[in-house]
């Protein structure tokens, strides 16, 4: 295999990875939000729900920074054409 098709295939693995982690983290910012409002209407205590609302919006920057312009350009972009020189 050349170098530039395992480059390519190490690209392809690396998108498939992150939008694995990009899937994972929206369900468990997903989940976090569920122990928010089962908190909100039940007044259960939730130990550490401090943290849980830290955690929650860090998951919320987390997903606005990757979902930002200069990131979704190399999203965007199949992996033949991040080999390519830019322009």
């Amino acid at each position: 295999m050349r170098n530039e098709d395992i480059a390519k295939q190490r690209i392809r693995e690396f998108i498939q990875i992150k939008d694995l982690n990009l899937e994972l983290l929206d369900v468990l910012t997903t989940i976090m939000k569920w122990f928010i409002e089962f908190h909100k209407k039940t007044r259960i205590d939730i130990p550490h729900i401090d943290a849980l609302y830290a955690l929650t919006d860090k998951a919320h920057t987390l997903l606005r920074e990757i979902d930002s312009p200069p990131f979704l350009q190399h999203r965007k972009q199949t992996p033949e054409d991040a080999t390519e020189p830019q322009n």
